[in-house]
């Protein structure tokens, strides 16, 4: 498990989403879940797919719920990223836990404080050269060895509408991070709250606006808009690797994920009714997972 252990090198969404969901359900609820999910299509894993305008009405169906619920998310097929919802019983509100591949970690979501979170390697917070070394992969293989991050102007006539795209990758730096993580960290993350209607006015309504512009748009030409990056950069604390400010939507997404078609997938597991009873389970699920991550 060690070799998996997000140690500030590499991050992943769904890692943190597995070692989330295992603290509230365990393993054995989870065992069922992971073994028929492939990752991307989880329908066999109980998975379902859930449209924009679905999402008031999906989360509004549960909303009175006397036992906690735990919401699996992803954006899936061209889309990649996958968080969890934890919905709190009798309307007391709903609590958001994500982390980003190759940009920040669960413990930086969930403090109460950004400082002394970022270091550029080694950081709770880092810069994603995770993400450099990607796009450094794929620019040598388009460009025959070429062109990479440090020699752009090697890139051929036919990838220059890359440009834009990578110089920003190569640039990010650590005050358009924290900028961007705090946007969403200070409304979402810390292990706050979210009222009734902070979910479902405000959180609810940017999340139907990413599913909606995605699913209508997957595979499209269309220039990526403004207000899409700003909306995915509030509810999730980085940019988008997978688009770029008005390039053709389809363009990376097409490039390094063929044959998938956009999806938001959710999962939902109810608790048992018994509140003190849950935090005794999840107390001895993290117990068991703690132990599990200091094995080599």
């Amino acid at each position: 498990m060690r070799g998996s252990k997000e140690d500030g090198k590499a991050f992943s969404c769904r890692m943190t989403q597995a070692w989330v969901t295992e603290v509230f359900e365990g393993l054995e609820t989870q065992h069922t879940e992971y073994k028929h999910d492939d990752g991307v299509d989880g329908s066999k894993a109980g998975y379902r797919v859930v449209r924009g305008d679905e999402l008031h009405g999906f989360f509004q169906g549960c909303a009175e719920s006397e036992a906690t619920v735990i919401h699996h998310l992803r954006h899936t097929g061209t889309e990649d990223h996958a968080f969890t919802i934890e919905q709190l019983p009798r309307l007391q509100g709903y609590r958001i836990y994500q982390s980003y591949g190759g940009a920040y970690s669960l413990r930086a979501w969930l403090s109460n404080t950004t400082h002394g979170l970022f270091a550029e390697d080694t950081g709770e917070i880092i810069v994603w050269k995770q993400l450099h070394a990607e796009v450094n992969d794929e620019l040598a293989k388009l460009s025959g060895g070429r062109a990479s991050l440090a020699h752009l102007d090697a890139l051929p006539d036919e990838l220059k509408i890359l440009r834009p795209y990578c110089e920003f990758v190569r640039d990010y730096d650590k005050a358009q991070i924290m900028a961007n993580f705090e946007r969403s960290w200070s409304r979402y993350g810390q292990g706050r709250v979210l009222t009734q209607a902070e979910f479902f006015d405000d959180y609810l309504v940017k999340q139907a606006r990413l599913e909606t512009y995605f699913r209508q748009h997957d595979h499209q030409r269309t220039p990526f808009p403004r207000d899409i990056w700003d909306t995915w950069i509030e509810l999730h604390a980085c940019p988008t690797s997978l688009h770029f400010l008005q390039l053709p939507h389809e363009l990376i997404t097409d490039l390094s994920m063929p044959g998938r078609d956009y999806r938001l997938e959710i999962l939902d597991v109810v608790l048992p009714a018994d509140e003190e009873a849950v935090k005794a389970a999840c107390a001895a699920n993290a117990r068991l997972l703690h132990d599990a991550l200091g094995e080599p």
